[in-house]
């Protein structure tokens, strides 16, 4: 269950933040690397984490960024030759390959010395 609602809210949190930010700041070349390389990354990772207190949600967190990927994509897709789109999906395959190195990295053994 807390699987399902990791999955879910990620799509949605970052679709209302995309709301907000297109509709109060807009988009410039600042704001876009900004959304999509740092807030993007960013929330992916910590919203399942405040659902469910659980550190390893990396699953979670590869999926609910898909599915907003895949929403974005099937809702502009007939601008896929500006550099916004080129921009986001950049960033799509640099959000997927940090997820994937977050989850393959050991976590560090602290000592007692």
């Amino acid at each position: 269950m807390n699987m399902m609602l990791g999955i879910s809210c990620i799509p949605l949190m970052l679709g209302i933040l995309l709301a907000l930010i297109g509709l109060t700041i807009g988009w410039n070349l600042i704001t876009l690397f900004i959304f999509w390389f740092l807030i993007i990354p960013i929330l992916s990772l910590r919203i399942p984490r405040w659902l469910s207190k659980n550190e390893f949600h990396w699953m979670d967190s590869a999926l609910g960024i898909s599915i907003f990927y895949a929403v974005m994509i099937f809702m502009i897709y007939e601008h896929y030759q500006t550099d916004y789109f080129k921009v986001m999906m950049i960033s799509f395959f640099v959000n997927i390959i940090m997820i994937i190195v977050k989850a393959t990295r050991r976590p560090r053994i602290q000592s007692n010395v």
